[in-house]
């Protein structure tokens, strides 16, 4: 406050004469924060309060008398003649956002409000302007609108998920009866070499298609997460010779480590596969030598930044960053990169699900993933994944499984019907006992005949009328102790994004290793029958 505004505050009344009146205003306008100036109507400074000294920089005595065209840059000359035109009509400027130059050379965005000067008779004599600097709210309108966009680009995704979600689950059905009638078409015709060198194309073509199946679903987060605790250096440690090897001789892998790194809790083989795909493509954005570094690192996300990026809850985050030295990406390409089936390589292999592959895993793990890339020096990949309060515990015992055959009696619950067949052709020939079904009320009706005898419940997950964890629900009120093995190559909508620690899960599309594997698991994890 300045001493003659302290000193009008003393007194206990109004002013009472012109000159005290004139000098009470003139307080008023000088406590203000606004910048505050006069002009008569040819542009020439007459006032300057303390407000426009602090924003400009320029004191009183070294703007009156000066045109006010000194403080717009050149690329702004005509507006204080087409303000003044305003002015003299009798109109007015209301919340002119502009820019103007202050004393040290620097350009600063502004506000700027100007209306007219009038004498007792009400003639115009001259221009008022009010400015106040808009720096702190076109920051915000930035962040408004990357927020927006990036809401927009997440919608989007998502509706391409929720597609891509319905054709991996038929299409996981599909596959899995072209993988194993495969196999036992191969098996079955000994030495015909040209028909097993065909067979061997089928099952190689149907298991890329696994693969391009798997993208899709964690691109569109409809995967299921089996997590567990993990410890980022430990994994990055472990698959090292992996990397070095994948990204070839020329390109030299940094690893730097933060000691200390808190723990997360995710799917294992999605983690490796974020690594891998990450480190691909700084692979193939390095054309002939070049560096790739990995590193991690304990990262506080407070309330600010979590207001920037909605997404993103105030926490303890784990960041892993992996970056190359190739040649970059145009804003054009960076902008579209994760988009799925997006690509610039030339190769007939790439699929462009690299990197939505990445951004789906990330997000369905509560996380977050930014690109940062210069035309010429490299890119970065950033991914914060969220700490948890934990140790690394094992909530299941590992199993020493040598035999994976049995004779136990299994109730296989699908719908499709080649799949089905399939699944109990492959138990069959390998010792077990199948009892088949087509739904759960079939299902449901055999297993109240208690003089069946039933040691496994193999079900699907998506069936009509009544999906495969109503299935399990209604069974284990009938017999309490039976082990369930759900199979399915879109679980998430039934059985949620990340499984319990109890459940067990065959995913579609299956080999008759990994069926075989996954039921002796479940059987010799049960409880013994009374």
């Amino acid at each position: 406050m300045t001493m003659a505004l302290r000193q009008w505050r003393q007194r206990s009344g109004p002013p009472d004469n012109g000159r005290e009146y004139s000098e009470f205003l003139a307080a008023i306008i000088d406590s203000s924060d606004d910048a505050i100036y006069g002009s008569d109507l040819q542009g020439t400074i007459k006032s300057w309060n303390l407000g426009a000294q602090m924003l400009y920089g320029y004191a009183a005595s070294e703007v009156i008398g000066r045109h006010v065209s000194f403080l717009v840059p050149p690329d702004r000359l005509d507006e204080p003649t087409d303000i003044l035109d305003l002015i003299k009509r009798g109109e007015r400027v209301e919340h002119h956002d502009t820019r103007r130059t202050c004393k040290d050379g620097s350009t600063l965005d502004v506000s700027v409000s100007v209306s007219a000067i009038r004498d007792n008779r009400g003639q115009i004599i001259g221009a008022s302007a009010i400015a106040r600097s808009i720096k702190e709210r076109l920051a915000l309108e930035k962040e408004h609108e990357l927020l927006m966009t990036r809401i927009h680009q997440s919608e989007r995704l998502e509706s391409l998920g929720q597609l891509a979600g319905g054709i991996a689950h038929d299409f996981n059905n599909l596959l899995a009866v072209i993988l194993n009638y495969s196999t036992f078409v191969s098996e079955e015709i000994e030495n015909k070499d040209a028909a097993l060198a065909d067979l061997n194309q089928i099952r190689t073509a149907a298991e890329r298609a696994v693969v391009l199946t798997r993208h899709l679903l964690a691109f569109a987060r409809r995967e299921v997460q089996q997590a567990k605790i993990i410890d980022i250096n430990e994994m990055i440690t472990n698959i090292f010779d992996l990397l070095d090897g994948a990204v070839g001789d020329v390109i030299e892998i940094m690893v730097d480590l933060a000691p200390d790194l808190w723990l997360i809790k995710a799917d294992p083989g999605q983690l490796e596969q974020i690594l891998v795909h990450l480190s691909m493509n700084a692979r193939d954005a390095m054309s002939t030598v070049g560096t790739l570094t990995i590193d991690t690192e304990n990262i506080e996300i407070d309330e600010t930044y979590s207001t920037a990026h909605a997404h993103l809850s105030p926490g303890r985050y784990v960041r892993l960053r992996v970056s190359d030295d190739g040649s970059g990406m145009e804003r054009e390409v960076l902008e579209r990169a994760f988009e799925p089936f997006f690509t610039t390589k030339p190769s007939p292999e790439a699929t462009g699900l690299g990197l939505s592959t990445v951004f789906g895993i990330v997000s369905q793990a509560g996380g977050d993933i930014e690109l940062y890339s210069e035309l010429g020096i490299g890119t970065t990949c950033r991914v914060l994944l969220p700490a948890v309060d934990t140790s690394i515990v094992s909530t299941r015992p590992k199993l020493d499984i040598t035999a994976l055959g049995g004779n136990e009696i299994i109730l296989v619950i699908d719908d499709e019907v080649a799949l089905r067949d399939v699944t109990q052709r492959m138990l069959e020939r390998n010792g077990y006992n199948v009892l088949s079904c087509a739904d759960g009320t079939e299902a449901l009706a055999l297993a109240e005949r208690q003089e069946v005898e039933i040691d496994l419940l193999l079900t699907d997950v998506i069936m009509p009328n009544m999906n495969g964890s109503e299935v399990a629900r209604h069974v284990r009120t009938l017999r309490p102790n039976i082990p369930v093995l759900f199979m399915s190559g879109y679980a998430q909508p039934v059985l949620g994004s990340t499984l319990d620690d109890d459940v067990l899960l065959l995913e579609k599309p299956y080999t008759q290793h990994s069926l075989l594997t996954k039921v002796r698991e479940a059987l010799d994890t049960r409880e013994p029958r009374k």
